[in-house]
């Protein structure tokens, strides 16, 4: 991929746990792990269909270069724009030796 084709700026963000409420639940913030360049895309036609098998509501794919030393999750969410997406899935190919990771997403539904 080359860098032309990162052509949007993403934050992922990461739960953290500030404390406890009066109940005991506990209270979570949403830490920046970074930002980044990446491809956002909505899935459509044959590739919706196939990630709509795995995960019913997965709307868009982003991929994006690996980053040393961090490991993306399903517990983060994406940033883009105003728009919060969770993270379905995460496929690191970094396991294959390429350098970039890819990712399948929803929008937050709060």
């Amino acid at each position: 991929m080359r860098a032309g084709q990162l052509r949007h700026t993403v934050t992922v963000t990461q739960p953290v746990v500030s404390g406890q409420n009066a109940a005991g639940e506990d209270i979570v913030t949403w830490s920046d792990v970074g930002t980044y360049k990446a491809n956002l895309a909505a899935l459509q036609g044959r590739e919706l269909a196939t990630a709509a098998q795995r995960w019913a509501d997965a709307r868009y794919m982003l991929t994006m270069r690996r980053q040393p030393g961090i490991t993306f999750t399903r517990k983060m969410r994406v940033q883009w724009l105003t728009r919060v997406m969770d993270i379905l899935d995460v496929q690191d190919m970094g396991e294959s030796f390429r350098p970039f990771v890819t990712m399948y997403l929803r929008d937050y539904d709060g």
